[in-house]
């Protein structure tokens, strides 16, 4: 079926290799990033990649309504989720482009005041740009204690407010539908509008004037307190355009003028969102379960806002680290469906609906764009003529972090020091400032030594369910995003000697910030190697031209090459940063 997406992780490392060796610009070619983790986890690894690289961020963080997680005596709680936030904001402000980045967070009545407080000590208040009201009911909740809350607001942030300028908002059919066309002008369609003005005689003299209705030859005088909106020469050009309107049958009172849809061109946003035109949350919770039916997930935002978010962000890369169900990545297709654009989301989520509802709703949205029951709905008049769904092609990345707890698992004392560390008296302090620092050197979270002589087989163990299991760890696409690295190729390169065939990961792309041309070389380095095996090495890469080109070079372990240099040391300085 087309545009139906593939899962790459369904199928074994040999295919997967063999697909990425065909794709140019890899890193260029996603449409999305995933990052299954802790939020400030994920923010921390893709800093470097994305760093100033993202025009607008979204979050829907927890509103602190006592649901959420944060189980604190009352005098603590309020404090235990502004730190939680605070982190955050810092890690994802980086993020922001310094001309066009925009920020945007959705927040109840309870703590918008405090967010407020919270943005602008990060943003400077200098940068607030508004606090935007969404009507999320469509109808007032009778049943409630007080009063009915109608309403939830997004706070609107500028990276540099006086750089920053709002994407305009895109005019609906039934705004649309305010013009017509009775005059059978060969211009189009178009609205009454207003010949006056709220200003008085004496405020603007020279538009208190008489105009005479050309049928009628009737003399007719503005009010004084509300004159002629167009000065007498402005009138005469009017006329002569045929842009003065005195009604079907020329007999008016008053004339209007003639405001063209061609002319009129898209809107300013407004500060207040309403149910209709963005949608509200029973939409949200109905767009997700006609696409999986069986959802959990009780409070989606609806498409039509985050859309809307996206549009005044005039984004081209959107950034989401509390991604929910996905709701942002799913406006971002629409969009694109929309008008064909190429925008780009990166979402982080750490919740378990990652994989049941996040990833399969981004999955089944690109093969069609409505849904029913579980099931893709044909379009009557798809934009799409190769898709009956309107399909879109459609790629994303997928990476997965190790929780805290798995790092905790991964922890390993020197056989030496076990069985002293609890006898310590000075307790916590020593484990966390002394322990952890030297008697864990030897942990698979602390990177062993063997991880840089035999990075393919480097493995950590992760929960699943309820017990561990070893799975691989890819440090090659660690390293890459710890330095900022977007890749453009990504290929295996052999290397015999006799009957013994050496394999080489080899890496290229550009650093972000800087563009400089960067290369990276991953291999596992036999423990029997002389000095000889490395200088046939060397000279290998220096024929296959391994580092030609490029800035900078890396690659991992022992040995040397022309134009590089090794990495393990700024791999370990980088991830314990």
């Amino acid at each position: 079926m087309p545009y139906l997406m593939v899962d790459t992780s369904l199928f074994d490392r040999e295919f997967q290799d063999r697909l990425l060796m065909t794709l140019p610009d890899i890193d260029g070619q996603m449409d999305g990033l995933l990052v299954n983790s802790e939020n400030y986890q994920g923010l921390r690894l893709a800093e470097e990649c994305y760093k100033s690289g993202v025009q607008c961020v979204y979050i829907d963080p927890p509103y602190n309504t006592g649901g959420d997680g944060f189980l604190y005596k009352d005098s603590y709680q309020h404090s235990s989720w502004g730190s939680f936030l605070v982190d955050r904001v810092a890690a994802g402000e980086v993020f922001l482009d310094s001309n066009r980045g925009s920020w945007f967070s959705s927040i109840d009545d309870g703590e918008q005041a405090f967010l407020r407080n919270l943005m602008s000590l990060a943003f400077g208040a200098e940068n607030f740009v508004a606090n935007i009201i969404w009507q999320k009911k469509y109808a007032p909740a009778n049943d409630a204690k007080w009063l009915s809350d109608d309403h939830d607001f997004i706070l609107c942030y500028a990276r540099n407010k006086e750089l920053w300028k709002p994407g305009r908002i895109g005019r609906d059919e039934k705004q649309d539908k305010a013009y017509s066309n009775p005059d059978k002008d060969p211009r189009g369609d178009w609205k009454a509008g207003d010949y006056k003005c709220n200003k008085s005689a004496d405020e603007r003299p020279n538009l208190y004037y008489p105009i005479t209705n050309p049928n009628t030859g009737k003399e007719v005088w503005p009010q004084r307190n509300r004159v002629w909106a167009y000065s007498i020469t402005q009138h005469a050009k009017n006329v002569a355009e045929n842009r003065v309107w005195w009604g079907k049958d020329g007999t008016n009172e008053v004339p209007a003028y003639k405001r063209f849809l061609s002319g009129v061109g898209d809107l300013v946003p407004r500060t207040i969102w309403k149910h209709d035109e963005v949608g509200h949350n029973q939409d949200g919770i109905r767009q997700l379960r006609a696409i999986l039916p069986d959802t959990l997930f009780t409070s989606p935002k609806p498409c039509g806002l985050i859309e809307r978010v996206v549009t005044v962000g005039d984004a081209e890369v959107v950034l989401d680290f509390f991604a929910g169900s996905g709701t942002t990545g799913h406006a971002v297709i629409n969009l694109n469906r929309q008008d064909g654009g190429n925008r780009r989301y990166i979402l982080m989520e750490a919740g378990r609906h990652f994989d049941d509802v996040l990833k399969k709703r981004l999955q089944k949205v690109v093969l069609s764009q409505e849904w029913k029951d579980g099931l893709p709905v044909a379009q009557k008049k798809p934009v799409n003529p190769a898709s009956p769904c309107d399909g879109v092609s459609h790629a994303f990345k997928v990476l997965r972090l190790e929780s805290y707890e798995d790092a905790l698992a991964n922890i390993e004392f020197t056989h030496e020091s076990e069985g002293e560390l609890f006898a310590k008296t000075v307790g916590e302090e020593y484990l966390l400032k002394y322990a952890l620092e030297f008697e864990t050197q030897g942990s698979a979270t602390r990177l062993r030594p063997e991880a840089f002589v035999s990075p393919f087989d480097y493995q950590l163990q992760l929960f699943d369910g309820m017990e561990t299991k070893a799975k691989p760890v890819d440090l090659p696409e660690t390293f890459n995003y710890l330095i900022g690295l977007k890749v453009m190729t990504r290929r295996w390169l052999e290397r015999k000697t006799g009957k013994t065939a050496h394999r080489y990961l080899h890496i290229t792309g550009t650093a972000n910030g800087d563009g400089k041309r960067v290369a990276v070389l991953w291999r596992t380095v036999p423990a029997a190697w002389k000095e000889a095996d490395y200088q046939a090495e060397k000279e290998w890469a220096r024929q296959a031209k391994v580092f030609e080109g490029a800035d900078r070079g890396w690659f991992n372990g022992p040995g040397t090459f022309l134009g590089a240099q090794p990495l393990d040391a700024e791999f370990r300085r980088l991830l314990f940063a």
